[in-house]
């Protein structure tokens, strides 16, 4: 028997993801490709500050994702206008912004400016700005309150047009940093694991892996020190782990960021081959550690 709601489901997905092909990536990759089509691309410095570009790239990418995940699970629609959701989507990062998707488009424009430090970017991303705000001035919002009435309206009373407040934002890392946290541990494993494979050079790492361990080990390390008085630990041990975490993560931003500045792998010459032996298995058991204190920061946030 056709199971209807999942045959509707995929449906739904499908179309929003053509919507996400035609019209946000002709915003983020076409319009940009034609925009830099006589600039220079060979002339982008990885080692410089405009790799910081990456950070809004990625985090905006996936904050649209998600966005989009919402409007179809939840929402039952797409983000194509003349198929939008039949009902108000308040979920995911519509808790905390009316407009997140829009949010995650301007970051992803402004990462690719920054990256590749041009002015035309930059150019079209305050346009893009202004035109945005246009149409969710102009159309959307209003075409919003007539679908949604007084739900929408008391929506519009609690959720902030763009920026979330400093409680939705502190709210929002609470939520975040563990599981981010998992993020270098899982890429960490499967670098080491390939070094063992095919017995590269581990001065030979891309230095776009310093930055990622830079940007969001730094983002996860923050967090475990800031909100460390609100983790629940079982025991003693627990504690010893948690610090063993903070040491581990924030301790490997700093040595990543020290090979940034300095400009060189050599550095890494001091880890031998068997080392990676021992960086799979400690990978592996703070990365389950990680897992536990996402599972126990959940359960702790529902009570």
């Amino acid at each position: 028997m056709i199971d209807h709601r999942k045959s509707a489901t995929a449906w739904l997905f499908t179309k929003a993801s053509l919507f996400t092909l035609l019209v946000p990536g002709t915003v983020v990759v076409l319009l940009p490709y034609l925009l830099l089509a006589d600039a220079s691309l060979g002339a982008i410095d990885f080692l410089g500050i405009g790799l910081l570009g990456l950070l809004p790239l990625v985090l905006g990418a996936a904050l649209y994702l998600r966005c989009a995940y919402d409007f179809v699970w939840s929402g039952r629609g797409t983000p194509l206008p003349i198929d939008p959701p039949i009902q108000l989507v308040m979920s995911g990062p519509y808790r905390y912004s009316r407009n997140p998707m829009y949010v995650g488009i301007l970051a992803i424009l402004a990462g690719e400016a920054l990256l590749y430090s041009d002015l035309h970017l930059l150019y079209f991303l305050l346009a893009m700005t202004v035109l945005f705000n246009i149409f969710i001035l102009g159309y959307e919002e209003r075409a919003l309150g007539r679908q949604f009435g007084e739900a929408y309206a008391r929506y519009c009373e609690a959720v902030p047009r763009w920026i979330p407040d400093w409680s939705g934002l502190k709210a929002l890392y609470y939520k975040t940093f563990a599981r981010v946290a998992l993020l270098p541990y899982v890429g960490g494993t499967i670098i080491h694991i390939l070094r063992l494979i095919y017995d590269f050079p581990i001065e030979q790492m891309p230095n776009a892996v310093h930055w990622v361990v830079v940007v969001i080990g730094g983002y996860a390390g923050v967090g475990l020190i800031v909100f460390a008085n609100r983790v629940p630990f079982e025991n003693l041990w627990d504690k010893v782990g948690y610090g063993l975490l903070i040491f581990h993560l924030d301790g490997s931003v700093v040595f990543h960021a020290y090979i940034l500045i300095a400009g060189s792998n050599d550095v890494l010459r001091i880890f031998p081959y068997w080392y990676s032996f021992l960086a799979v298995a400690y990978f592996i058991g703070l990365g389950l550690y990680v897992h536990r204190l996402n599972n126990r920061l959940y359960e702790e946030r529902r009570s």
